[in-house]
């Protein structure tokens, strides 16, 4: 008898063809946002484009510890400690009180009405992401990160071209923004939804159940899950603090039109990591199940691999934004924002530095010792604010770059001793027990 395609099982993919589907979804994704920006820099007034990167400056944070990287938690839970239904009951739970302070902070930081609004926007999207990014988790854990980028690039498509085409046409961001998270909810419910029942249906035995147990998880589960990933929470949040405090303190001390002058060059940090993310994330199944058999050697080979490429990539970038970033600029942005363009050299230095720390912090997340994410991931955000508090009044926005790359460094030696050191006891511990073994017999 012949199965129906819906219900044959997915196979995983190569390591290879799981990196080159990841890296064209981030890509595009990336694009899509790039646009978004593009397009209220040139049709809107640099106040209006430094609203909208603050209110991602301070939603960005919010929502990423509410989210507490369910995602990672739930790719590389190999031994599947919790069910699907289990990882996406503490998304929807977390990610709804995070959207319930999103006005809160907007009136507290001074915000008017539309500013509200625009802030408000801003958050609903970014907690129906969270809840497809929980589905990711489970397409990731299969292997089958072309799933993930299909959804990526259908929600980017028609999302940012939704509220690109609105702002363009008529100049409402609020309006385009509330039409964008219509468009996000709907390929949710149409595409992440369906394809989740069938690999939970596949992996965990449980389709359709897996999704209607969300509402009758047991609350100690959800508890024991949440407090597992409460070090990834505060890790993930100081890590997006760290990425967005800059955002906010050109805000605070440089005033909201410097703000939108500001806006492309951290879009440039998030889309110039796009390459390193969907690389680490595609390997990040791989990574747990070498650090869950204890194969430490074949662990640091596949690190040495990753830091190896990056830097490459880094000292490429790092040679682009020298020769042709201000020609580049000059294309896209208007001249205002353009003269800044030596900056970018110092931006994609500090790029080329979070790559290198990217694929420690997804081995030592593979190595469940996400507790040592947390101060490190500290002292990288303390090293920004003070940087920035220091810098900023004598150099206004390159003190601002020089802080974030500052930053970086601090994070990439802390991370580099971290992981050294957890190898050599791995493998301590593993020649300690052959010892014994082989004493025995």
């Amino acid at each position: 008898m012949t199965q129906h395609p819906a219900t044959i099982p997915l196979k995983p993919l190569s390591l290879r063809t799981n990196f080159l589907w990841t890296f064209a979804g981030n890509s595009i994704a990336a694009v899509c946002q790039a646009v978004v920006l593009l397009v209220l820099l040139n049709t809107t007034t640099l106040e209006a484009t430094g609203e909208y990167s603050t209110a991602l400056g301070w939603c960005a944070p919010l929502f990423m510890f509410a989210g507490l990287d369910i995602r990672i938690l739930l790719a590389t839970d190999s031994r599947s400690e919790f069910r699907f239904s289990e990882y996406l009951a503490v998304r929807l739970l977390l990610t709804g009180v995070a959207l319930a302070c999103v006005p809160i902070i907007a009136l507290a930081t001074g915000r008017g009405g539309d500013g509200v609004l625009i802030f408000l926007g801003v958050g609903i999207n970014r907690l129906l992401e969270l809840v497809s990014d929980a589905f990711y988790g489970l397409m990731q854990r299969a292997e089958r990160m072309d799933r993930v980028s299909h959804s990526m690039v259908i929600h980017g498509l028609v999302s940012s071209g939704i509220l690109a085409a609105v702002v363009w046409l008529s100049g409402q961001l609020v309006t385009g923004l509330l039409l964008a998270a219509g468009a996000n909810l709907a390929i949710l419910l149409l595409y992440d939804v369906p394809l989740a029942t069938r690999l939970a249906e596949q992996v965990e035995g449980s389709g359709q159940d897996s999704l209607r147990n969300v509402l009758t998880a047991q609350p100690k589960r959800l508890w024991q899950l949440a407090s597992q990933g409460m070090a990834l929470a505060v890790r993930k949040l100081f890590v997006s603090l760290n990425a967005n405090v800059t955002k906010l303190f050109v805000d605070g001390m440089c005033g909201t039109a410097l703000a939108g002058v500001f806006a492309p060059f951290a879009a440039g940090v998030n889309a110039s990591t796009t390459v390193s993310r969907a690389l680490n994330q595609a390997v990040a199944s791989r990574l747990g199940k070498l650090a869950a058999n204890n194969d430490m050697p074949g662990l640091q080979r596949l690190i040495n691999k990753l830091q190896l490429l990056y830097l490459g990539m880094g000292a490429a970038g790092i040679a682009t934004a020298w020769l042709l970033g201000h020609f580049v600029l000059s294309l896209l942005v208007p001249p205002n924002v353009a003269e800044f363009s030596p900056l970018l050299v110092i931006v994609i230095a500090a790029v080329a530095v979070q790559y290198q720390g990217g694929i420690l912090d997804m081995a030592l997340v593979a190595l469940r010792r996400v507790n040592v994410l947390v101060p490190v991931s500290g002292a990288t955000l303390l090293t920004t604010v003070v940087g920035c508090w220091l810098l900023i009044p004598e150099f206004s926005l390159a003190g601002v770059t020089i802080a974030m790359l500052a930053s970086r460094v601090v994070r990439v030696s802390i991370l580099t001793w971290f992981i050294r050191r957890e190898m050599s006891e791995r493998r301590a511990e593993i020649d300690s027990a052959s010892n014994e073994i082989a004493a025995a017999a």
